[in-house]
């Protein structure tokens, strides 16, 4: 089963015992590929309401993991050659993309949060808003 190293800090050790330190999440394939499924969406619905051109996003999604990343003989996932060879601009994206499955992963596991979304600006942020 796959697994990620990360290190906690900055959590109050007494209030979040489970989140300080160096530890290891284990997670399975099927909820990795579920993170990135689901990601910045409320729900399946959610996933799916575009019809065809949401499958052919979901697709896209599952298939950014499964090319980029592989589980080591350790257990620990690592990046596959096909990621190694990206140009630099095409590893960010795929960093990108990655960084979001995996804050979506952890943060339902390890944080009990149920979705990961991006905060939308207030309009007077917003590229275009008024003063």
């Amino acid at each position: 089963m796959p697994s990620f190293p990360m290190t906690l800090s900055s959590f109050d050790s007494k209030t979040w015992p489970l989140l300080s330190g160096q530890q290891a999440q284990a997670c399975s394939w099927a909820r990795i590929v579920h993170s990135a499924a689901t990601v910045g969406r409320a729900n399946t619905a959610h996933v799916m309401q575009h019809g065809g051109y949401s499958w052919l996003e979901l697709v896209y999604r599952v298939t950014m993991v499964l090319a980029n990343l592989k589980e080591a003989t350790s257990g620990q996932l690592v990046s596959t050659a096909a990621y190694r060879t990206l140009d630099p601009s095409e590893k960010g994206a795929v960093s990108y993309f990655l960084g979001l499955t995996v804050a979506e992963l952890l943060a339902g596991r390890r944080l009990r949060v149920p979705c990961h979304r991006a905060a939308r600006c207030p309009p007077l942020l917003q590229p275009g808003g008024t003063d």
